[in-house]
């Protein structure tokens, strides 16, 4: 069996009896690759420059050069060529992936302007994620944002106060704070903190009236959700969450000490998918979905 990864440490998994190195080509024989994959001689001087040029964005990765080559493979026009060096900046971009990358800290303003879709996370290393920290300037110039997701990273929440056009926002195994100004996304639909930590669901998101789902699973330290917030996502279709509830007989004092109900599941007339993980000693008597196309309890 081969095996092929980026990552040596993914090998330790498998018993393999033997590890082949793949490094980057030389710049000269990533030229040389690009050139041949695109069908061009040493006599055409102007593309190749431009070959010389490509070749060296692609960063001496064997792939990366022959998917470019082969896509330029019989083009002769320059401005396609033109095309494919480094675009400018990021602001032609409209989807962008910095998934477990090596970067620390993000504390530059990114200007996107046409960017849509951002999946950005720090890194996890064997037990420990190795956090991103991201600053609040970060998103400023991003407000044709769609679909963010964010993992493995520590922020405040107020840095996404202005990307209105947000609908899907997942924010996995992150360290959060400021997580009120969230509200502001009156067009969010789906928003998921699986895994990250914060201590309270915020009040103030009870103006996400567009909310079709809700994910809450893993999130270790939360300890307060505000009474009557859950009944206010009208539009709530899936929720998810887990040890979140206290017993039946001290859920009658929740009034008082403004804690969420679980009989406040009863208001949501759209919701079709529900997790729960809880003590069945909480479960109220009058605890029933009619509508209900999948459901998950477990004590």
């Amino acid at each position: 069996m081969l095996l092929t990864s980026r990552y040596r440490n993914v090998c330790a998994y498998g018993e393999y009896q033997s590890l082949i190195p793949l490094n980057v080509l030389e710049e000269d024989e990533g030229v040389t690759l690009l050139k041949r994959q695109a069908g061009i001689d040493d006599d055409s001087d102007s593309l190749n420059t431009l070959a010389t040029e490509i070749a060296k964005e692609c960063g001496g990765l064997p792939l990366a050069l022959v998917t470019t080559g082969r896509y330029l493979r019989g083009k002769k026009d320059i401005e396609i060529w033109e095309s494919l060096k480094r675009e400018k900046g990021w602001k032609q971009y409209t989807a962008i992936s910095l998934l477990e990358n090596k970067l620390e800290e993000l504390s530059v303003r990114l200007v996107c302007p046409k960017l849509k879709i951002l999946l950005l996370g720090g890194e996890y290393q064997w037990d420990k994620p190795k956090l991103l920290k991201v600053s609040d300037e970060c998103f400023e110039e991003m407000k044709a944002l769609e679909v963010v997701s964010l993992r493995y990273a520590d922020l405040s929440l107020k840095s996404l106060q202005f990307l209105t056009n947000l609908k899907t926002l997942e924010l996995s195994h992150c360290n959060l704070r400021d997580i009120s100004f969230l509200a502001k996304l009156n067009k969010l639909e789906i928003l998921s903190f699986r895994g990250s930590r914060f201590d309270e669901l915020p009040i103030e998101l009870s103006e996400l009236k567009e909310l079709r789902m809700l994910d809450l699973r893993e999130c270790s330290e939360l300890k307060r959700i505000p009474s009557n917030l859950i009944r206010n996502f009208s539009q709530l279709e899936e929720l998810y969450m887990e040890d979140i509830f206290e017993e039946r007989e001290v859920e009658e004092k929740s009034i008082e000490t403004g804690n969420a109900r679980l009989s406040e599941l009863n208001y949501l007339p759209c919701l079709v998918v529900l997790y729960l993980k809880i003590n069945s000693k909480c479960l109220p008597k009058d605890f029933a979905f009619s509508k209900l196309s999948s459901r998950s309890y477990t004590t």
